[in-house]
């Protein structure tokens, strides 16, 4: 998941103009270890 996190923002975010954020609700079906991958993908960590 971090991996892909990391793609988009090298290839949407390119130039700029891409704001990471997830919707305005979190699907009850999203997966917590998901969820903090996102999390720590856009930390850096």
């Amino acid at each position: 998941m971090k991996a892909e996190v990391g793609k988009l923002i090298r290839e949407v975010g390119k130039d700029g103009g891409y704001i990471l954020a997830p919707a305005h609700a979190v699907p009850r079906d999203a997966r917590p270890e998901n969820i903090m991958a996102l999390l720590e993908a856009v930390r850096g960590e």
